[in-house]
């Protein structure tokens, strides 16, 4: 028995050698990882940008080059080279702020229609026209320069074209001391509901300039 337990503990003595050997390879190689990667963040964060989203864009399994591509409002653009491959570097805390204000529109636009329709229900023809035409105005804002960058964006526009036809035919009638008809009142309030729900979940889009319907969403928050 005993030289049984002798065998055993030199096998075991033999196989920690090596073992040892591993662990000893696979802490430097950890350390080489953790060092590269401490590199590129290093360098990433000086040259203005800390995420790499890249795509690779083929046709009928042909790569497809000079696609431009880009981050709508913003000068963060890349084309595809000849393998169809593209790679825009993106500064996140940055555009995280875009997709929070795009959100932040969206709120604000919730409660000014609120706030509008409480006014024409209430019959306070003054406070209804400033509301009314604040809404027009946003509106319009928002048409010629329109939220960067967040994956809500066009929803946000798109919605908001629909709010300004609404408060314009509001706005002729309570300028004209009308009763607005309340199916039109409803109509305006149930526009600002869709507002309660828009929100970019802090992602961004990155579009084709000449493909629209090519589009890559990326989390930035």
């Amino acid at each position: 028995m005993r030289l049984v337990w002798q065998w055993i503990w030199a096998d075991c003595e033999q196989q920690l050698s090596g073992l040892a050997v591993a662990l000893m390879a696979l802490l430097i190689a950890l350390s080489v990882n953790v060092g590269v990667g401490t590199v590129v963040d290093s360098f990433r964060q000086s040259a203005g940008w800390d995420l790499a989203t890249r795509a690779i864009v083929r046709t009928g399994g042909v790569p497809l080059a000079g696609v431009d591509f880009w981050v709508p409002g913003t000068d963060l653009q890349a084309t595809t080279d000849g393998d169809g491959v593209m790679q825009i570097n993106i500064p996140k805390s940055q555009m995280a702020g875009a997709a929070a204000s795009a959100d932040q529109m969206a709120a604000g636009v919730f409660n000014d229609v609120g706030r509008t329709v409480a006014f024409i229900r209430a019959d306070q023809t003054a406070q209804s026209i400033a509301a009314l035409n604040n809404l027009i105005a946003t509106a319009v804002a928002a048409a010629k320069a329109p939220p960067a960058a967040s994956s809500v964006a066009q929803t946000l526009v798109d919605n908001l074209v629909l709010v300004q036809a609404a408060a314009m035919k509001l706005l002729a009638d309570v300028q004209a001391l009308q009763v607005p008809n309340p199916a039109d009142v409803a109509a305006l309030e149930s526009l600002g509901l869709q507002f309660a729900s828009t929100t970019s979940n802090g992602e961004i889009v990155i579009t084709a300039r000449d493909y629209p319907g090519l589009t890559l969403t990326v989390k930035v928050q």
